[in-house]
């Protein structure tokens, strides 16, 4: 009976996998401690702009002991609520008012966390 295995492919795919697993995995899913902490959202300041300025949200103050996995932005614009998603996203403000900006982030396990900032538009100077 022969053994038709070829060690060396054997080690060559062993490597591939492991390529491909750390490749594909983010890096906060690879601690094998269990992920119970919940994110901390940071919407940023409130801010006063003029009317017609394209404000950009950020979000990059947020934090997570592992990883944030996803940022929803949901700007409250009476009547229409406005999604987003991403760390930052854009909205031009085209009517004077107060408005609740919420950002809700959420990790790689699924744990949530949200902030809310006021944007407040005013008539142009």
């Amino acid at each position: 009976m022969s053994d038709d295995s070829n060690p060396v492919i054997a080690v060559l795919l062993i490597a591939i996998i492991a390529v491909v697993v750390i490749v594909l995995i983010p890096p906060g899913m690879l601690d094998p401690r269990p992920d119970i902490e919940d994110p901390v959202a940071d919407a940023g300041p409130d801010v006063t702009i003029e009317l017609g300025t394209a404000y950009t949200l950020d979000g990059s103050g947020s934090s997570d002991d592992k990883a944030i996995d996803q940022y929803l932005w949901s700007v409250e614009y009476d009547p229409n609520t406005f999604l987003f998603h991403g760390e930052r996203a854009t909205f031009v403000f085209d009517r004077t008012g107060t408005f609740d900006v919420v950002l809700t982030v959420t990790d790689t396990v699924g744990n949530e966390s949200a902030d809310i900032m006021r944007v407040t538009v005013i008539e142009k100077a």
